[in-house]
């Protein structure tokens, strides 16, 4: 009984597995991209870092509003408290000094006071603008690399969904060409064994069958890998085995000198010389002096000895450092030496994009050569093998020669297979040296 249930176990066990191992889903392009943003932490902290910088924005903005405190205390006096009412003298008709009060000091036990106060700054050297602009520049950059973050994963996707949908033809090519050489070598063990076949023909078509297994063992080694790579980068299970489906074509038309003002890099980096012209006006601010207005009121109780109500004030304020002549030289100095770099790492990055966009341009012209030639190697071929597999059967040429036009065939095959994605992936990573990506796929 107990053996019974052990089986029962192992047996379940095995066909839960199984079932884990054999799990298929078929994906799309378009809704592995659309997986991939919805999962990807890249993007999720690049949003983050949106909020983060429209937060920002807000605390500066904050700062133009009028500064406002109340305050209140009340304080216990001790007996040691001396209270000296300073009166001024008035004289009476006669010139005699009128009667001073001689009774005894009061002796107060508490005092109570309460301020309001009110502060509005006026004028900062437009310190504060300045500011303010800065920091909204900041949320736009932050926005840009968001943008660029997003197209970054969403062409990462598409390297690996084309790598895998290569892999999985490149996979059914082999099958077919595994079948085809297992029945070779069956027709040939059975010529071998009427004696109309040499041993070592026989043996040279069991090569054949190694070989091509060989192959498809490293094609499965790295359809594993990009099916994987693909799982955590989609957030879906890491068991998954995902199967591509065809692509359709962009219908993008790659020009030579394409267009880089689209990409977010290059926007990113435009940004990035605002921020630093708007950091130099900040500098520059702390050549001038801070004007304020202020305002307030205040109240007064001493026990046994006054009330002070309705206290109101207010005034103009003014403070200027005057050491900042000197000291805040170097602060401009260095936001003009930022604003340069920038500007200079501007100018880099948009040669670069030329290059990049002139090479995706050729790779994709390339891409379309290929794709011909390996068209007609394809036919060249599957004719070359048609005739010699005919002559072949007419005993007019050796194994050989039928073993190595299979291969020819073999190979011409999983090119053409490839080449066609590879104008496809061409069309993307054109569309993606642009900074259209995003916006080819219609995914805003």
């Amino acid at each position: 009984m107990m053996k019974n249930k052990t089986l029962i176990s192992i047996f379940t066990l095995l066909l839960f597995s199984l079932s884990i191992a054999q799990e298929v889903k078929r994906i799309s392009l378009e809704e592995a991209v659309r997986l991939g943003i919805e999962s990807s932490k890249t993007i999720k902290a690049a949003e983050s870092q949106v909020i983060a910088s429209e937060k920002k924005l807000k605390s500066t903005k904050a700062l133009q509003y009028p500064d406002l405190s109340v305050t209140g205390q009340y304080l216990h006096l001790f007996d040691t408290t001396k209270v000296d009412l300073k009166m001024g003298n008035n004289s009476g008709e006669n010139g005699e000094a009128s009667e001073s009060s001689s009774s005894e000091s009061p002796k107060p036990t508490y005092m109570m006071f309460g301020m309001a106060s009110i502060s509005v700054p006026v004028f900062n050297g437009f310190k504060l603008r300045n500011s303010i602009k800065e920091s909204e520049y900041a949320v736009e950059l932050s926005k840009i690399q968001s943008d660029n973050q997003k197209e970054n994963v969403v062409y990462q996707i598409l390297q690996l969904y084309f790598s895998l949908y290569k892999t999985q033809k490149s996979i059914e090519v082999l099958k077919e060409n595994e079948a085809r050489a297992i029945q070779r070598t069956n027709d040939f063990k059975n010529f071998m064994d009427n004696g109309l076949l040499a041993r070592n023909d026989y043996l040279r078509s069991q090569l054949q069958i190694s070989n091509v297994r060989l192959s498809l063992e490293e094609a499965y080694t790295t359809y594993e890998n990009l099916n994987y790579q693909l799982n955590i980068l989609l957030g879906l299970p890491e068991n998954l085995k995902i199967e591509p489906e065809s692509t359709e074509d962009l219908g993008v038309l790659p020009m030579e000198n394409g267009d880089y003002s689209n990409r977010k890099d290059i926007q990113s980096l435009e940004q990035q010389t605002k921020i630093a012209d708007a950091e130099i006006k900040v500098a520059k601010a702390g050549y001038y002096p801070s004007i304020s207005l202020s305002g307030g009121y205040a109240a007064l109780e001493i026990d046994d000895v006054a009330t002070v109500t309705n206290a109101t004030n207010a005034g103009i304020g003014l403070s200027y450092n005057l050491a900042s002549i000197f000291k805040n030289k170097s602060k401009v100095e260095e936001a003009k030496a930022a604003k340069y770099a920038e500007e200079a790492n501007l100018e880099v990055q948009k040669d670069k994009a030329k290059v990049e966009i002139k090479e995706a341009y050729n790779a994709y012209q390339l891409a379309l050569k290929k794709n011909e030639v390996y068209m007609e190697t394809l036919e060249q071929a599957n004719e070359n093998y048609r005739i010699v597999k005919d002559k072949y059967d007419n005993g007019l040429t050796d194994t050989d020669q039928l073993l190595e036009a299979d291969v020819e065939q073999l190979q011409a095959q999983i090119n053409q297979v490839i080449s066609e994605a590879d104008i496809q992936l061409a069309l993307y990573k054109y569309a993606f040296t642009q900074g259209t990506l995003i916006k080819t796929l219609q995914l805003q």
